[in-house]
């Protein structure tokens, strides 16, 4: 009976994606409608409960590789995003050090992935030799970007993995430091992302945001450790998250149970709240 309710299925799906369509011109607004009270599991990767409003993670757009200036002027760049960048996870690391519940030897071994790209002059140096090349500081970070994830998660062990993850991070934040930096994380927010990193555990709890949402599996996410810590509720493993969720959700983690409720009923917030 599978291939005809199958058929029957996609003709049903075809018929409304036309009906939207027809309707796009006259309704535009019926299209973008939020969906409601939909529950979506996932893997329980970090217990807690909370309400928030969905942040979706974009990607970062690359740069054209073309000088924009001498090269003087973009060493000074460089030089002084990373040093932002640098002092900003300097203090997000600092402020998880001092999390009362867990002993500074348990903190310092969660948090090594994040000092080790701080403390990878390397790194930095690499950066430095792009822009003599007389690209932009931009362009610069794009390719020790590329270089450290393609040579770090090519050797298929589990460590250097999540440090490619790390220094990719690291590296889009130089690169908003570069640009005009993003806003702040607004408090309440549940991220909504691929994987999560120590960085990003640090900054959302550090921001008061209610917890996060991942697409990839929990063994994906080296900051799930740090999250567990500082009791950030996480769910993982949501294979369709970014079909249903968008900027502006409400939405119900429940990292206990392993599941969200995106847009939920005022009685699931009652209850939550009542929880």
């Amino acid at each position: 009976m599978a291939p005809p309710v199958l058929f029957a299925l996609e003709r049903a799906r075809l018929r409304e994606r036309e009906r939207l369509a027809a309707l796009s011109s006259s309704a535009p607004a019926l299209v973008h409608a939020r969906v409601h009270e939909v529950t979506l599991r996932g893997e329980a990767a970090a217990p807690g409960q909370a309400l928030g409003t969905i942040l979706v993670r974009r990607h970062h757009q690359p740069l054209h590789a073309a000088p924009a200036g001498a090269i003087g002027d973009e060493r000074a760049r460089l030089g002084q995003a990373l040093a932002e960048a640098a002092d900003e996870m300097t203090k997000l690391v600092a402020w998880a050090m001092s999390w009362g519940p867990l002993d500074r030897a348990t903190m310092t071994s969660l948090l090594s992935p994040a000092r080790f790209v701080l403390d990878d002059a390397r790194l930095r140096g690499r950066m430095r030799d792009h822009v003599d090349e007389g690209v932009t500081a931009e362009a610069a970070v794009e390719r020790v970007m590329r270089e450290y994830t393609r040579v770090l998660s090519a050797s298929g062990e589990r460590l250097l993995v999540d440090r490619a993850l790390e220094v990719e991070a690291l590296c889009l934040r130089v690169l908003n430091r570069l640009g005009a930096p993003a806003a702040k994380l607004p408090p309440g927010s549940v991220l909504a992302a691929g994987r999560l990193t120590v960085c990003d555990a640090i900054e959302l709890r550090a921001g008061h945001a209610a917890g996060a949402v991942l697409s990839a599996a929990a063994a994906a996410s080296p900051g799930l450790g740090v999250a567990l810590a500082l009791e950030l509720p996480v769910v993982a493993g949501v294979a369709e998250l970014f079909r249903w969720v968008s900027d502006g959700d409400r939405v119900l983690v429940d990292g206990d149970a392993g599941s969200i409720i995106v847009n939920p009923s005022r009685v699931d917030i009652a209850a939550h709240r009542k929880r």
